[in-house]
């Protein structure tokens, strides 16, 4: 899935039609949705043009006064339009002071284009994922004002769909705009680090478990710091084989408990249930309520809300605050040499090769302190400090 979004300044050149298409096809995209075309007539055939064939539909606005106007191409195998609301309004706000650069206005009236942006994207329910390639989508002509005027908005359920989507600002040229692209990534960045889950700190069985473990366990090495790795690693993968056998997954577990206790529920309005199978049932709906709040445990933690107490469920928050959680902090890629990376084994060269350049030492001249006189303990001094505590 991918989407441009990009204000082309005008779209009567033929000329910069043929570079859009370009740019389309280059990039595979399934959707584009172009802004100030500047034309009062859009037909198929300049779609067309546009998209480079005939297998797409289209919606547009026409300009007003010389000015606006939107249009937005896509594929027809891709999306099927269900419903349309049309509107035209023509903003340049931004979120955050920074977002903006040289360019001079009365700092209240900006100011309050924010507040009014950032309540308006509160109220919609959506999201501003975090922007890559570059900090900017603007840029005056001359170079002295730039600001970011572009993004896109998603919303909760669009996560749910394409969890992994991300937007990168992509090189300009044609308008003083840069183009948008939103398209879901696909990385292998290899195993993840290991964590202590919160629940488990609730099972009573966990103590005894990791004292066996960790007692149990035969290390030899050179060092002390050498057995110490290598039993955290080895105590790490016997965690991770008991969550599996006693908590297992948690879905799965809360869905197999839900299906034993509708069956007994069944039983029981056709023949009745023993004593035995109500002493079953009672204790399966225990374990329901204790899988469920391990499940809420475990997005409280993934959400890392500090202020949501332990216990108070609120899936649709949690599971909102883990895809925000993971898209500020996810690196998609890099600017190495002026062009932007995203080969996983590209960006840790890179990365590891920056940190060791930053804590690599070099030869260079150091102040010395010779003939600067210390104070010193005398032999007295340090066999007193060095004696074993001794009973008075």
């Amino acid at each position: 899935m991918k989407i441009i979004s990009f204000n082309v300044r005008g779209l009567g050149s033929s000329g910069k039609i043929r570079v859009i298409r370009e740019m389309l096809a280059r990039e595979k995209v399934d959707m584009v949705c172009l802004q100030e075309t500047k034309l009062v007539v859009v037909d198929q055939r300049l779609c067309s043009q546009v998209w480079g064939d005939y297998s797409c539909e289209w919606r547009a606005i026409a300009a007003t006064n010389g000015g606006g106007g939107l249009l937005c191409v896509w594929n027809a195998m891709a999306f099927n339009l269900v419903q349309c609301v049309e509107g035209s309004r023509d903003f340049n706000a931004v979120r955050y002071a920074e977002e903006r650069v040289g360019v001079m206005s009365g700092f209240v009236t900006y100011a309050r284009e924010m507040e009014e942006f950032n309540r308006f994207i509160l109220d919609m329910e959506v999201m501003d994922i975090p922007l890559q390639g570059r900090r900017f989508t603007w840029f005056r002509p001359n170079g002295q004002a730039r600001s970011r005027l572009d993004r896109f908005l998603v919303s909760n359920t669009w996560l749910e769909w394409w969890p992994n989507c991300s937007q990168l600002v992509m090189d300009r040229d044609i308008s003083d705009h840069c183009p948008i692209l939103l398209r879901r990534v696909f990385q292998d960045w290899g195993p993840k680090s290991f964590r202590v889950l919160n629940y488990w700190l609730e099972d009573a069985r966990l103590p005894v478990f990791v004292e066996n473990v960790w007692s149990n366990l035969q290390v030899h090495g050179w060092s002390s710091g050498l057995v110490l790795k290598e039993k955290l690693k080895r105590l790490r993968l016997a965690l991770k084989q008991w969550n599996f056998e006693v908590f297992g997954d948690l879905r799965t577990k809360r869905h197999e408990v839900v299906c034993k206790i509708s069956e007994l529920d069944k039983k029981e309005e056709e023949v009745g249930l023993s004593t035995v199978e109500l002493g079953a049932r009672q204790q399966l709906i225990s374990d329901f309520w204790g899988v469920l709040k391990h499940h809420e445990s475990l997005l409280c933690q993934k959400a890392r809300s500090k202020w949501v107490k332990e216990g108070d469920r609120n899936s649709k928050f949690f599971h909102s605050s883990i895809k925000w959680r993971r898209k500020t902090n996810s690196i998609v890629g890099i600017m190495v040499d002026g062009s932007w990376e995203e080969d996983p084994a590209r960006v840790k060269v890179e990365a590891k090769r920056f940190f060791e350049a930053k804590f690599s030492s070099t030869q260079r001249a150091c102040p010395t302190l010779d003939g600067v006189p210390f104070r010193v303990l005398n032999s007295v001094d340090n066999a007193l400090l060095t004696a074993v505590f001794e009973k008075a």
